[in-house]
């Protein structure tokens, strides 16, 4: 579904969703105040046919970058050190079925490694939901992947976990992809506009 890299300098996050077709759009979007879903057309900003990078700085800042030089953001957020365990980003895959498979051996050992996410086979699609906390080990929801940066730059460890979530499949087959999204503040309440940054990989 996607690579997360970590900073090597820095407790940054960094995502990259991998699309079937190698087409990539990108962009910002704004939640209105008192809703909990929302709908937008994702062809209206950047595209690319590279990888774009979701980055979410240290410092709080998110934005997006292609190699061709275009940036969506930056938005400010919440520093990592001061997340407490809530939801920090999003990666959804609308249909598991056209996704890439992968032929290579799965690495559980060195500087790159590999995750295989469980989903029942009754579900053919599902997301990772993503948690930051500075300051303990602690989620606001059960997650079965962690990973822990520990840099000069922050006095306690940066701990990240991934909740896989089984979803029904969204839209059609034909556009099929993987959407990554991040960039909002949990502390609002829904009487606030969020704002927040996406790719979406085809």
């Amino acid at each position: 579904m996607f690579k997360v890299a970590l900073g090597q300098q820095d407790a940054s996050l960094y995502f990259f969703p991998y699309g079937p077709k190698g087409r990539y759009f990108y962009g910002d979007q704004s939640m209105p105040e008192h809703e909990m879903q929302q709908t937008f057309l994702y062809l209206d900003q950047f595209k690319s046919d590279k990888i774009p990078k979701l980055s979410i700085h240290e410092s709080g800042q998110v934005h997006v970058h292609s190699c061709r030089g275009a940036l969506a953001g930056p938005i400010n957020t919440i520093p990592l050190k001061k997340w407490r365990g809530e939801h920090i980003a999003t990666v959804t895959a609308d249909s598991l079925d056209p996704l890439t498979k992968y032929t290579k051996e799965v690495k559980t050992r060195g500087t790159e490694i590999d995750v295989i996410v469980p989903f029942d086979d009754e579900f053919k699609s599902g997301r990772i939901a993503v948690y930051c906390n500075g300051e303990s080990s602690r989620f606001n929801y059960q997650c079965p992947i962690k990973v822990e940066m520990r840099r000069p730059s922050t006095r306690e460890p940066i701990r990240v976990g991934f909740a896989p979530i089984p979803q029904p499949p969204s839209g059609g087959t034909a556009n099929c992809g993987v959407t990554v999204i991040a960039g909002w503040n949990p502390r609002k309440g829904l009487e606030e506009e969020q704002d927040f940054l996406y790719i979406r990989a085809l």
